[in-house]
């Protein structure tokens, strides 16, 4: 009787002691399967607002993710604290930032995402550099030709020849005039000599108060200093002086005769 009682204890333990370890097992898989993709701009200007996309592994529940973001200089930055989003079925989020106003820097964003598998937490985290360069910033001044109002126009703006941006305007009244301005982060444009067309969906709208379409060259960077071409010209003509006057010397050595020959042939 005694063994008969003993085995169903038995089993009890056994089946406890399977779901003990049934449950490292799933949240071992659980974690060794999380994680999630990102997409960042890898460069922005400073004081650029850009979105954080965070796109958790599906299959999951009881979504988290956190950002935290750092820099050297952290003036204008946004987030300056943690800035969590929670959500029970759906891993995807979008974060919302600030870069610094001070340029050139790196800003470091440290991302925490989290989620439960089968009552189990699971956690992954990453940390992603995002490059904080100067703008550069062009513009476009547009005029109604027209009387009347003219509405949806959009401004394209192409570099060299490559369309880099555009700018959508609602309306554009008689007499009045709308500034465009388009910004790019500058590492987009190498140093040297670039061509910018800006040019207007409708042909009734000016740019400058002149055409539909303009065009203009511009440099960017520190212009080459050629005065060095100025110094090693001189230097050039001095050095041909120089040789110019030993050759000259020797030739007058040359034909120079002692005193003693010139008395001894007479």
């Amino acid at each position: 009787m005694k063994l008969k009682s003993i085995f169903p204890i038995i089993a009890i333990i056994l089946l406890i002691a399977g779901l003990v370890t049934i449950v490292p097992v799933d949240s071992q898989a659980a974690n060794a399967t999380f994680g999630a993709t990102l997409s960042y701009p890898g460069t922005v200007y400073s004081l650029e607002y850009f979105h954080l996309n965070v796109t958790e592994t599906p299959g999951y529940s009881n979504y988290s993710a956190t950002v935290y973001a750092a820099a050297q200089n952290v003036t204008n930055m946004k987030p300056i604290t943690a800035d969590q989003k929670v959500s029970a079925k759906n891993g995807t989020f979008e974060f919302s930032l600030i870069a610094p106003s001070y340029a050139p820097q790196t800003m470091y964003v440290y991302i925490q995402e989290s989620a439960e598998y089968k009552g189990v937490q699971v956690q992954h985290s990453q940390e992603i550099q995002i490059k904080v360069v100067s703008p550069i910033v062009f513009h476009a001044q547009l005029s109604d030709s027209l009387p009347v109002p003219i509405y949806n126009l959009t401004v394209l703006f192409y570099l060299d020849g490559q369309q880099v941006g555009s700018k959508f305007v609602s309306s554009l009244t008689p007499n009045d005039t709308v500034m465009v301005n388009l910004t790019l982060p500058s590492n987009l444009v190498s140093q040297g000599t670039h061509t910018l067309e800006i040019t207007v969906s409708n042909a009734s709208v000016f740019i400058d108060s002149s055409k539909q379409s303009y065009t203009t060259t511009f440099y960017y960077g520190t212009p080459p200093n050629y005065n060095w071409i100025y110094y090693v010209s001189i230097g050039a003509a001095v050095f041909m002086a120089f040789l110019f006057f030993v050759a000259t010397r020797r030739k007058k050595g040359m034909g120079y005769v002692p005193k003693w020959k010139r008395a001894k042939k007479k």
